[in-house]
This record gives structure tokens, C-alpha cells and sequence, in this order.
């Protein structure tokens, strides 16, 4: 069952967020939760997310979805944090900071302010992995290319 850990990330998973630490090798999805016009839950998968704050996420999301066009309908947002040990709800108010980033232009650039954390891990469950993807020929130049997106969401989330 899910519990509130607080309206902020604790701080191993700020440090699991800094720098994009969670999503720089590869493999590991983001589900994105937004709610569409007819109030259905909509789920799309973002290629990362950092964090530099306890109150803000920072993710990237392809900028002519049906997610984004919720976020700017709705303003709000659920990230699903699954991976090795990590199972985290967040939720908060998003805004579209910039809607074409550099490092992959289809990307727009969302801050997530944090209104809510759950946590959803039990003492006798291990979470081994995520949702999780896998690329086969150009993998190494996607990770490199997922990199680089992160390292421009982590100067947006510094203020750089």
C-alpha cells in the first residue's frame, strides 16, 4: 500500500534524481500520468527526469503529445519512479518550461513542482527493475543522446 513520505522527495531519491542518476544508463522508463479532457487517465513514457530541489522535478516529454497538451489544459501531473529499490509516486502542479529542447528538439522541458510523494514499497518486496526498454544496434549513441538531454534538464533545474 502506498504511503505519503511528504510534499518533497526524500533525499535518497533526490540523489537518485541528481544529475539524471536514475535514467543515464539506459533501460529504465518514466510513466508520465496526466488526466485527458474526458477526465481518463492518460500514461505516456518520458525518456528521464532530474532533479537539483526537493520541490521540483524536471522531466522531458515529447512536445506534441496528448500528455503535453493535458499538462497545459490541466496543469498537473503523476510520475511514476519505478526502478532497482525505488517505487515512488510524485505528484505536483507542471508547467512547460521550454517546449523545444536543444539536445533533442521533439523534447519539450517540464517542471514538476512537487505537491505530493508516495512511497510504495513493503519491507519483504525487493524491486529489482522498472519499466524497462531495451535499443538493439544504436544503444550506445542513445545513452550518449539521453546524456546530453539530461544534462540540459540539470542546468534548467540549476538555474545555468
Amino acid at each position: 500500500m502506498a504511503k505519503h513520505v511528504g510534499n518533497a522527495l526524500p533525499p535518497g531519491l533526490l540523489d537518485k534524481l541528481r544529475g539524471g542518476a536514475l535514467y543515464r544508463t539506459g533501460g529504465l522508463g518514466l510513466p508520465v500520468l496526466t488526466v485527458d479532457a474526458a477526465g481518463w487517465p492518460h500514461a505516456a513514457m518520458a525518456p528521464g527526469a532530474v532533479a537539483a530541489r526537493p520541490d521540483e522535478v524536471w522531466v522531458a516529454l515529447g512536445g506534441k503529445t496528448g500528455s503535453l497538451q493535458n499538462i497545459e489544459r490541466d496543469g498537473r501531473m503523476t510520475l511514476l519512479m519505478a526502478g532497482p529499490d525505488t517505487l515512488y509516486y510524485i505528484k505536483g502542479d507542471a508547467a512547460v518550461i521550454r517546449p523545444e529542447m536543444q539536445m533533442m528538439a521533439q523534447e519539450a522541458a517540464l517542471r514538476l513542482r512537487v505537491t505530493e510523494v508516495l512511497q510504495d514499497m513493503e519491507p519483504f518486496v525487493t524491486i529489482t527493475g522498472g519499466v524497462s526498454y531495451r535499443y538493439g544496434v544504436i544503444h550506445e549513441d542513445f545513452i550518449t543522446l539521453i546524456g546530453r538531454l539530461l544534462d540540459e534538464l540539470q542546468a534548467l533545474a540549476e538555474g545555468r
